[in-house]
């Protein structure tokens, strides 16, 4: 083995870190700081200090919500010409030089005094000091090497879920799904990856969808409809909408300032795909959230979708008027609504009832009238959050109400599992 180099580098201020193309083998090691190490399409989390090996070729970004250092050590290895006829063709089948691993060392303050002595001693001009910065990288490989053997390197839960979304964000993506494969609450994976990057799932699938679509409108002639249903947004206006938060500029615009020839493409794809150039920083809306996380795995609304949906509402704004008329002169409760009412009676009866204080919450599927203070309230989807509001919800679906950190809140919460029927014969606000 012979050291090429040794350099020390600090994230967010050497350009040289995005997208880095390692010149030879290499170990990195970063400490003192949080953030991203990519490797092609692979991240590893790094929390104070983390060990990564990549081969020649790859493409290295490291991405830190603050100061973040690192020690990249570039090194070749290479048989020597007596080694057995075996190795040379486990070599040729298996090359342990190019493979990419990494793990957080159980034991990091070795490792960096090793490679401080290491850093310092490749620049010396006298042989001595450079055969002992040698030795001392052999140090350090077998502390390494040693430690993953003992059976470091365990993806953590936010390194499998970034992973995970970064191979399917074109996809229908459920976070619900992801809960299920993973075995941990939504709420759960979405705490531990925002602790540790900053950013929740939603923001990934965000991020690698439009700086893929960045990439396309500025490196093919693809129209914005192909490349809004590329990323994963068939719905044209939506994705528009969601670019020009994210970017700053409608995607036309976006195109007009960046367009290049086609062939610089695959290079920009590559380099935004792990990268973005700017931090994903803006206010959510709970549309945003159900458009990008269906709880059916379906992310098309089709327009049979959406009259689906208005024909609920309809149903659900009849039930409330007939629930909640004036008495009638035979001192019951509530009025009537007859069967057979024609859309005039029932539009004259709603507007001689009362008209309680409502707002309107914009959704993906067009603006939903709500009543302000909502007493019965069904949390099909945020089962959890709903309690922490100190919100007694009357209905929730069977796999959220199976949580164990739920148990004994929810006695008074009905399983309707995924029967809209169900659901609407308890009559939620």
């Amino acid at each position: 083995m012979r050291v090429l180099d040794v350099r020390l580098k600090q994230a967010g201020m050497d350009g040289d870190l995005n997208q880095y193309c390692l010149p030879a083998s290499a170990f990195i090691f970063a400490f003192r700081g949080q953030g991203e190490l990519w490797v092609d399409d692979e991240v590893w989390l790094c929390d104070r200090f983390y060990v990564l090996h990549a081969g020649k070729g790859s493409q290295v970004t490291v991405r830190s919500r603050g100061p973040l250092s690192v020690y990249i050590v570039l090194y070749k290895a290479s048989l020597p010409a007596s080694a057995p006829r075996e190795y040379l063709m486990m070599l040729q089948t298996s090359d342990p030089f190019q493979d990419k691993w990494g793990f957080s060392p159980g034991e990091p303050l070795a490792m960096l005094e090793l490679l401080q002595t290491i850093h310092s001693g490749f620049k010396a001009d006298d042989e001595l000091t450079r055969l002992s910065a040698k030795g001392d990288f052999i140090r350090f490989v077998h502390a390494v090497l040693r430690e993953r053997l003992l059976g470091a390197g365990e993806l953590s839960l936010p390194e499998q879920v970034i992973r995970y979304l970064s191979r399917n964000y074109r996809n229908p993506i459920s976070l619900e799904e992801l809960s299920r494969q993973l075995n941990y609450s939504q709420q759960y994976i979405s705490r531990k990856c925002k602790e540790q990057t900053g950013l929740s799932p939603l923001d990934y699938v965000i991020r690698f969808r439009m700086e893929d679509a960045k990439a396309l409108l500025a490196g093919t002639m693809a129209t914005q409809q192909e490349i809004a249903s590329h990323v994963g947004y068939p719905d044209l206006m939506y994705f528009n909408r969601m670019f020009k938060k994210y970017a700053g500029v409608t995607p036309g615009q976006y195109r007009k300032l960046f367009g290049q020839s086609v062939s610089d493409y695959a290079r920009n794809r590559s380099q935004s795909s792990v990268a973005p150039s700017r931090s994903l920083r803006y206010p959510f809306h709970v549309s945003d959230i159900d458009y990008q996380f269906q709880q059916d795995g379906a992310n098309k609304m089709t327009r049979a979708t959406r009259s689906l949906y208005a024909v609920m509402l309809l149903c659900l704004t009849v039930m409330l008027t007939a629930c909640g008329g004036p008495a009638n002169n035979g001192g019951t409760a509530h009025s009537q609504v007859a069967v057979s009412a024609s859309p005039a009676a029932i539009v004259q009866e709603a507007e001689n009832t009362a008209s309680p204080v409502t707002k309107i919450v914009k959704t993906a599927f067009g603006d939903v009238e709500v009543p302000a203070h909502p007493q019965r309230v069904a949390a099909i989807s945020y089962l959890g959050t709903v309690l922490a509001l100190d919100v007694k919800p009357v209905a929730a679906e069977s796999f959220l109400m199976s949580s164990p950190y739920l148990e004994g809140m929810l006695d008074v919460v009905t399983d309707v599992g995924d029967s809209l029927e169900k659901l609407l014969e308890l009559a939620p606000d």
